[in-house]
């Protein structure tokens, strides 16, 4: 697994090994931020469920500002934290861990936010509902959801705007609707 693009472009990110994380292949992460690319530049991002972080980290390579990554497991966190040093962003970066909704009750403001969970523990509507319950994205922010099944067309005041598939993998993007 490695970062696509941008400043960490090449550099080589650990995964866990066993089967607590399920890496995001590298031709649905290039599709993933071709589609991001308008949202990632300068941006405020939250990587929920962040598994090795390599979601995060290529926005964060791609020139987002910063991006919080939330991931509870322990042994996936020191992951994270080794990848966010082998990526050399780290100064950019805050690591918690804890659960992802706890976090999303905290509040705050995201222009990106990037959804991988555990697929199944079906978590993705739930974690939108939250997410527009708690106002947490942005005028003009988007979300990204990778599941194994087609999402919601809508959640609160979020829509789907795009789905995407590739192979067993879905994107599904949300935007606020007005």
């Amino acid at each position: 697994m490695r970062v696509i693009a941008g400043s960490a472009k090449g550099r080589q990110l650990t995964c866990l090994k066993g089967e607590h994380t399920r890496p995001t292949t590298d031709r649905v992460k290039e599709n993933l931020f071709n589609i991001l690319s308008p949202y990632v530049a300068g941006a405020r991002v939250l990587d929920l469920f962040a598994g090795t972080g390599a979601l995060g980290i290529e926005a964060l390579s791609r020139g987002a500002a910063h991006c919080l990554f939330v991931e509870k497991d322990a042994a996936a966190a020191r992951i994270v934290q080794k990848n966010l040093a082998a990526a050399r962003v780290e100064e950019r970066a805050t690591l918690r861990r804890t659960d992802a909704l706890q976090v999303l009750r905290e509040g705050g403001q995201y222009d990106l936010i990037l959804l991988d969970p555990p697929y199944p523990l079906g978590l993705i509507p739930k974690v939108l509902e939250e997410i527009s319950r708690g106002d947490l994205l942005r005028e003009g922010g988007i979300i990204a959801a990778e599941n194994e099944a087609p999402l919601p067309e809508t959640a609160g005041n979020l829509r789907r705007t795009d789905e995407r598939r590739y192979g067993r993998i879905w994107l599904s993007f949300y935007k606020m609707t007005n």
